[in-house]
């Protein structure tokens, strides 16, 4: 379910109300108060309304089940010494792939010939940036580039990790 903030008081209504629609009469309710349904021109009038995004800002909130129960975060199932100098990076690559996996939803990136755009964090010797890509199914890919970028901004340190980045 989406929800969006409101941008502006309304009587009997703060800026920063956050709704939730009703999609068959475009009627809008606060979220988690007993307030009057109110008929809104159109949600998406940004003048009025932003929407609010819920992207997991770490892998813990994604709350992984297995047919085990939940895989805790210092666990997954993957047999490799921790001694090994690539043990960080693989451990952040199946975490970032669970994140982009929760942040992207039901869309899948399409990989044939006339492919669309699609956004990944990429290394340039020890910086990290957003780039876009086509054709390149072994990288970790968002659907838009604010995706890609809340990634980095929120999960820095496993890109840090899987690009093997020493800070």
């Amino acid at each position: 379910m989406k929800k969006y903030k409101l941008l502006k008081d309304l009587p009997g209504c703060k800026a920063g109300a956050i709704f939730t629609t009703i999609p068959d009469n475009c009627e809008y309710t606060p979220v988690g108060a007993a307030f009057p349904k109110m008929c809104l021109a159109s949600i998406n009038n940004t003048q009025w309304f932003e929407e609010v995004i819920e992207w997991p800002e770490n892998w813990e909130e994604l709350n992984i089940k297995t047919e085990w129960g939940p895989v805790s975060p210092s666990y997954l199932c993957v047999r490799i010494s921790k001694h090994h100098k690539s043990f960080k990076s693989i451990l952040a690559r199946l975490k970032l792939e669970e994140l982009a996996k929760e942040m992207n939803g039901d869309w899948n990136p399409d990989w044939s010939k006339d492919a669309t755009l699609k956004y990944h964090v990429c290394r340039n010797r020890n910086t990290l940036s957003i780039s876009d890509a086509r054709h390149y199914a072994e990288l970790i890919v968002f659907k838009t580039k604010e995706m890609a970028k809340f990634s980095l901004k929120h999960h820095k340190k496993l890109w840090e990790d899987y690009w093997m980045i020493n800070k």
